[in-house]
């Protein structure tokens, strides 16, 4: 179930302390709002290209062949 919508405030909250300070999500603090919706909501920001680079989050490397060659064995010994 959503919870109350963001005020402007708790926006520019947000984004200073991720613009200016470049707090980490566990030193992210928005009165009244748990970590959880601090988090979606920067994820929000993010797509939104609200943060100017700021947060880039984790980037994701495709698998190498060797590891889905590796995946494709484990899935094949899984069926026996």
């Amino acid at each position: 179930m959503p919870g109350e919508r963001w005020t402007k405030q708790e926006l520019e909250s947000l984004l200073y302390q991720l613009r200016v300070e470049r707090k980490s999500l566990p030193h992210l603090n928005v009165p009244n709002k748990s970590l959880a919706a601090i988090n979606n909501q920067r994820q929000r920001l993010k797509r939104a290209g609200r943060l100017d680079g700021v947060f880039a989050g984790r980037d994701l490397a495709p698998w190498s062949i060797r590891e889905l060659n590796e995946l494709i064995k484990l899935v094949v010994l899984q069926k026996r």
